[in-house]
């Protein structure tokens, strides 16, 4: 991803504050991961749709932040 560090910063501290992802820190390292809020999960399930509609052949599995085309099986 081409994108300096305070504006990646900036766009987790705006995902953070409208309770679409959780952070931890670990010494040095901060961890982000998808909230388990009512909106992050509505979005989550909204960008599913979306991607659905890009790509009808592929199935998304919810929880697994990967897809399956079949026709590739």
């Amino acid at each position: 991803m081409d994108m300096s560090s305070p504006a990646v910063s900036h766009h987790l501290r705006l995902l953070k504050t409208s309770g679409l992802i959780e952070s931890r820190r670990d010494g040095k390292e901060m961890y982000y991961s998808a909230a388990k809020t009512d909106a992050a999960m509505s979005l989550h399930r909204i960008i599913e749709k979306i991607a659905h509609l890009t790509c009808p052949g592929c199935e998304f599995h919810e929880h697994h932040g990967h897809h399956e085309n079949h026709e590739d099986l």
